[in-house]
């Protein structure tokens, strides 16, 4: 009987702290609709086929249409009038633009979220991966810019720390901060 308890207490403490441990790992890139829509317009338009890159384009036309609504009114035009005139260069400037309010998107969730370690830290590591695909079209100051303050954003989120030990708590006024300097450094392409 003694032995029966010592097991399941151990059982119950791996338990809960391998939940801990997950709930302070990267998480995994996952699929990412805007970018992998990108990649594929913009294969097409290195060919040429417009058509293909319109199809492309419609197969993630909410996730487009809701940035326009939300974010940069005027973006499904802009990609949509590109295609049509077969401007490869307005295309890529409206689907930069696009990658720009995805950002500002995410950093506004994490702002309302900034609680949520595992989310923030999450929504966080994606807007990394939409900075890295867009960040050659910004002049160098705002590229060095944009790449600390999201560096900084990370940092203001917290950390739980491993088992409880190294816990900081999240900071949302820095985070806000460096979220306007991530924004201001944007604008070239906003």
């Amino acid at each position: 009987m003694k032995s029966r308890l010592i097991f399941l207490c151990a059982c119950f403490f791996l338990v809960s702290s391998m939940s801990q441990v997950f709930a302070y790992g990267y998480s995994s890139a996952g699929k990412e609709p805007l970018i992998d829509a990108r990649e594929a317009i913009l294969r097409a338009l290195e060919n040429n086929d417009f058509k293909t890159a319109r199809e492309e384009l419609e197969k993630e036309k909410q996730e487009f249409l809701y940035l326009d609504k939300s974010y940069k009114p005027g973006l499904w035009k802009a990609i949509t009038q590109g295609l049509d005139q077969e401007d490869a260069v307005a295309v890529d400037t409206a689907l930069n633009q696009a990658f720009a309010a995805e950002i500002r998107r995410r950093l506004h969730s994490v702002k309302e979220n900034i609680q949520n370690y595992q989310l923030s830290k999450t929504l966080l590591v994606k807007t990394e991966a939409f900075l890295d695909m867009m960040q050659v079209n910004l002049p160098a100051q705002q590229r060095k810019d944009a790449k600390s303050a999201l560096k900084l954003c990370l940092a203001s989120i917290g950390n739980p720390g491993i088992f409880g030990v190294g816990t900081m708590p999240a900071n949302p006024k820095q985070f806000e901060e460096q979220m306007k300097i991530l924004i201001q450094a944007l604008q070239p392409i906003s």
